[in-house]
């Protein structure tokens, strides 16, 4: 399992007591499977905590639809006040939370892509807030919450938020064509690259601050995400076999 945070941060929160469960892991990004395809995507560059307060998180413009190599596009928040990213001396402000698009109820590689798009904004709004409220949507088995807690737990006990980048992780798709999964109805996989933002940081209280995850996570590496149609609705799959 990749940790979400370096092995400094683990140490110096497991002295504060209320933080212990920090050393679970935050986001992981083994190559999904028993899932099925579908990619969609929210987007891969992160501006910096000195982005303009008025700035999404992800970016708005749309995809072409039947192409789906690059960064990953999502254009389907809530918004509420103005946005203020996160810094060293405050979290994050009034982050457009996503909202399910209405692709992902459709049966087809757009649907699929939706989801993408979808769940890793919902993976970054994580990140920036702690609520997973949104991820579970494209997850209702939960499958992903045990790797979502070190980050909840963070974020609930107040002490602590990430900074420095709007998309801590980010996805680009790698290959044009949705593949359907070997001898698994109605479930696909899409090659994709996934990498952490070198710039995010972490901020805890009576810690000094430092980058969330070790270099070698921040260099892109291909994996493939996998999911499924079921009832009406594209989902993520965790991988079993990991």
């Amino acid at each position: 399992m990749t940790t979400f945070f370096t092995r400094r941060t683990l140490l110096g929160v497991g002295a504060t007591g209320i933080l212990a469960a920090l050393t679970a892991c935050a986001t992981d990004i083994r190559p999904l499977s028993q899932g099925s395809g579908g990619s969609s995507g929210s987007a891969s560059g992160a501006a910096s905590s000195s982005a303009s307060a008025s700035a999404s998180p992800s970016p708005t413009d749309d995809h072409t639809p039947g192409s789906y190599v690059g960064p990953i596009k999502f254009n389907n928040y809530e918004r509420s006040g103005t946005y203020i990213p996160a810094s060293a001396e405050a979290p994050a402000q009034n982050v457009p939370k996503p909202l399910i698009p209405e692709k992902m109820k459709e049966n087809s590689p757009e649907g699929a892509y939706a989801l993408m798009g979808y769940w890793l904004a919902s993976q970054n709004y994580l990140i920036l807030t702690g609520d997973v409220e949104p991820l579970m949507k494209a997850d209702p088995a939960k499958a992903f919450l045990r790797n979502s807690r070190t980050m909840i737990k963070l974020y609930e006990s107040g002490l602590g938020w990430i900074y420095g980048s709007d998309q801590p992780y980010k996805i680009e798709i790698a290959e044009n064509e949705l593949q359907p999964v070997a001898n698994k109805q109605d479930r696909y996989e899409w090659l994709v690259t996934v990498a952490y933002d070198p710039a995010a940081k972490y901020h805890i209280e009576g810690e000094p601050d430092a980058t969330i995850v070790e270099e070698e996570k921040t260099i892109p590496r291909t994996t493939k995400f996998i999911m499924e149609y079921k009832e009406g609705m594209w989902r993520m799959l965790l991988d079993n076999n990991s």
